[in-house]
C-alpha cells in the first residue's frame, strides 16, 4: 500500500481479503460467470469495512470511474424522458446502478494497495482458471452440470453455456503474463509458468465455439506484444479509429449487410458464429436508430421494439433480446448523445494510458481492445455479469503492472 493512504500496519485484514478475494474471483467466474452481477461489489463493500477496521476511516474513493459511472447512469435515466419503453429503462438503470458503483469502488480500492502480493498469486489463479475451461471443454463440462442440468438432444456437443467462461479467461490472459513478467523468480520458473498459461490458452481456444473469445485473443496479443507505446501518432490513431467506429458503427452495419453475406459461405468458420444471423440483425438496428438519431429510443430499447424492419433472410425473427454489438446498443438506446460518450471515454482511456510505462500500457490495451471485440460481437451492452467483469479486469490490470517498489 502507499504509506500516504494505507492503514499503519503493513499486513492488513484489509490487503489480504482485498487481494485473496481477486484472485478466487478469478477462478470462480470461471465456474459461475453470472455471479460477477453481485461478487465485485461485494468484493468491494468488504474490502471498504475492512479498510475502516484496520485504518479508523473510510478509503478515499475519489477516482475518475465515479465520474464516468455517474454520468453514463445520469444518461441511463434521461433516456426514460423519451423511451419506447419507459417503465423498462428505468428499470435498467437502476439494476446498474449498484454494479457501476461498485465496480467504480473496486477500481479505486485497487489504486490504493500495492501489487507484489497479487502478482506473486494471481498468475495461479488463471492458470486454474485456464485448466478449468480445458477441462470443460474437452470432458463434456462437469463442473458446469454439478449445478445445471444437462441441455437437450438437439443441443448435444453444443458447448455454447462454456462461451462466457472462455472470454473471461483469455480476458484474464494480459494481466496475468504481466504479473509473470514482473515477479523476482528465477527466469526458469517464469519460463515454466509462462509456457503453462500459454499451452492451456492454446488448448483452450482450439476446442471452444466461441469466435468471440478467439477474436478478443488476435485483437488482445499483438497489442500486448508488438504496440509502439512509445510512439505519439500510434495512440492518436488508435483514438481515431475507434472514434470513426463508434461514429460510423451505423452506416457501416448497413454497408456490410449488403456486401458481405456473399462471401460468407455454408459450412465456413464464420458461418459456424452466426455471422449472417449478426449482420442481419445489425442492418435492422442501424436502420431503426437512425430514425431517432439525436437521442435514441431509451435504454432496453432492444427488448420492446417486437416489429423490427427486417426481410427475415437469416435471423428468423423481428424481435431480438439485444444487438450483439455494444455500438449499435448505444446508437439504439442512446443515439449520438451515447455514441459522444463513448468516444469521449475511450480517449480518455487511451491519453491516460499513453502516459503509462510501457508494459502497463500494453496489459490495459489488450484487455481493452480484447473486451471491446467480445461486447462488439457477442453479448448484451447491460448484461450485469459483463459491467461486474469490466470493473474486475480493470482492477487485475491495476494490481498486474503496479511499480514492484509499491508493496
Amino acid at each position: 500500500m502507499t504509506s500516504d493512504t494505507a492503514p499503519s500496519s503493513s499486513d492488513t485484514l484489509f490487503k489480504k481479503f482485498f487481494i485473496g478475494a481477486l484472485c478466487v474471483l478469478a477462478v470462480f467466474c470461471i465456474l459461475m460467470p453470472r455471479a460477477l452481477n453481485v461478487l465485485p461489489a461485494l468484493v468491494a463493500v468488504i474490502a471498504l469495512v475492512l479498510w475502516r477496521r484496520s485504518g479508523g476511516k473510510w478509503a478515499d474513493l475519489k477516482h475518475p470511474a465515479f465520474l464516468w459511472a455517474g454520468a453514463l447512469l445520469a444518461l441511463m435515466f434521461a433516456t426514460a424522458l423519451w423511451s419506447v419503453d419507459a417503465a423498462g429503462s428505468l428499470e435498467r438503470a437502476v439494476k446498474m446502478l449498484p454494479i457501476f458503483l461498485g465496480g467504480a469502488a473496486l477500481v479505486s480500492l485497487s489504486r490504493l494497495t500495492g501489487g507484489t502480493y497479487f502478482r506473486a498469486w494471481f498468475p495461479f489463479a488463471v492458470l486454474a482458471a485456464l485448466t478449468i475451461c480445458v477441462i470443460e471443454l474437452y470432458a463434456g463440462s462437469p463442473f458446469y452440470h454439478l449445478v445445471h442440468e444437462r441441455p437437450g438432444a438437439a443441443y448435444a456437443g453444443n458447448l455454447f453455456y462454456l462461451n462466457r467462461s472462455v472470454a473471461l479467461a483469455v480476458l484474464m490472459l494480459a494481466p496475468a503474463l504481466t504479473c509473470v513478467r514482473l515477479l523476482p523468480w528465477p527466469r526458469g520458473h517464469k519460463i515454466a509458468m509462462a509456457l503453462a498459461l500459454a499451452l492451456g490458452t492454446a488448448a483452450m481456444l482450439y476446442k471452444t465455439d466461441s469466435q468471440s473469445a478467439q477474436l478478443a485473443f488476435f485483437f488482445a496479443a499483438p497489442l500486448y506484444f508488438f504496440f509502439p507505446v512509445r510512439i505519439k501518432a500510434a495512440w492518436i490513431m488508435l483514438a481515431v479509429v475507434l472514434a470513426t467506429g463508434i461514429f460510423a458503427a451505423p452506416y457501416a452495419a448497413q454497408a456490410m449487410f449488403t456486401t458481405l453475406p456473399a462471401f460468407v459461405q455454408e459450412g465456413s468458420f464464420l458461418q459456424r458464429g452466426y455471422v449472417l444471423n449478426r449482420l442481419e440483425i445489425w442492418d435492422f438496428v442501424a436502420r431503426r436508430a437512425m430514425e431517432q438519431p439525436f437521442f435514441g429510443h431509451g435504454i432496453e430499447a432492444a427488448r420492446a421494439i417486437k416489429d423490427f424492419d427486417s426481410a427475415q433472410l437469416y435471423e428468423p425473427s423481428r424481435e431480438i433480446m439485444h444487438p450483439h454489438n455494444f455500438v449499435l446498443q448505444i446508437w439504439l438506446e442512446m443515439g449520438a448523445l451515447g455514441a459522444l460518450y463513448a468516444a469521449l471515454f475511450f480517449a480518455t482511456i487511451l491519453r491516460r494510458l499513453k502516459n503509462f510505462e510501457p508494459l502497463q500500457a500494453r496489459t490495459a490495451l489488450a484487455v481493452l481492445f480484447g473486451a471491446i471485440s467480445v461486447a462488439s460481437t457477442g453479448y448484451g451492452l447491460w448484461q450485469g455479469m459483463w459491467i461486474g467483469a469490466y470493473g474486475m479486469l480493470c482492477a487485475f490490470c491495476i494490481l498486474a503492472a503496479r511499480p514492484y517498489s509499491e508493496k
